[in-house]
């Protein structure tokens, strides 16, 4: 292995490292939102509603991904593989049979915060507000939430540096574009299973 491979594997390991203590601050931030909202969710273990779409991760994201993939035993990479054929979007091709997540130690951020309140930023046609999952809070008024949601802008920032950081790291100049590229679940996996 030449110098330069083994500086880039030691800065992306530093990255990977960055992005581990924020997803355990995202964590502990979920568990303070379970231990408020936990009696108003129908998140449950083999509760699948939400683990299906096209919606799309950073770069630090689809590595993490990528690497949990590659761990896996080789009977759940053919299941994945199989779910991949289909492309349905609606199931995520990383569910068991049962359900479960695969990956779960490793699931993106938005699996991670999805079913709580979470604060979206305005765009051009919609105004900020607060979503969480359709069976969550059926008898909660979403004004109550505002100061105890996730903001997905100062999440999305923060994955956006740790992509950026990434990237560098893992020899490339620095991007010149506002936003790194967001990839697809399926993407990600059907890039890692052919590596």
């Amino acid at each position: 292995m030449s110098d330069d491979n083994t500086q880039i594997q030691a800065a992306q390991a530093d990255v990977r490292q960055l992005y581990e203590g924020f997803r355990s601050q995202l964590d502990a931030m979920t568990q303070e939102a379970w231990e408020r909202y936990g009696s108003q969710m129908a998140c449950r273990v083999g509760c699948h509603q939400c683990c299906r779409g096209d919606f799309k991760i950073s770069l630090i994201e689809a590595n993490s991904l990528k690497q949990a993939f590659k761990k896996l035993p080789e009977s759940k990479k053919r299941h994945i593989e199989r779910q991949l054929q289909d492309l349905s979007p609606e199931r995520c091709p990383l569910l068991d049979s049962e359900g479960a997540c695969s990956v779960y130690a490793d699931r993106p951020t938005l699996c991670r915060i999805f079913g709580f309140p979470i604060r979206l930023p305005e765009t051009e046609s919609q105004e900020e507000h607060i979503t969480t999952c359709e069976l969550n809070f059926q008898d909660s008024q979403q004004q109550a939430f505002s100061a105890k949601c996730f903001d997905q802008k100062a999440i999305q920032d923060v994955l956006e540096q740790l992509s950026r950081l990434f990237f560098v790291a893992s020899g490339n100049q620095a991007p010149e574009t506002a936003y790194l590229p967001r990839f697809t679940v399926a993407e990600v996996l059907l890039a890692g299973a052919s590596t």
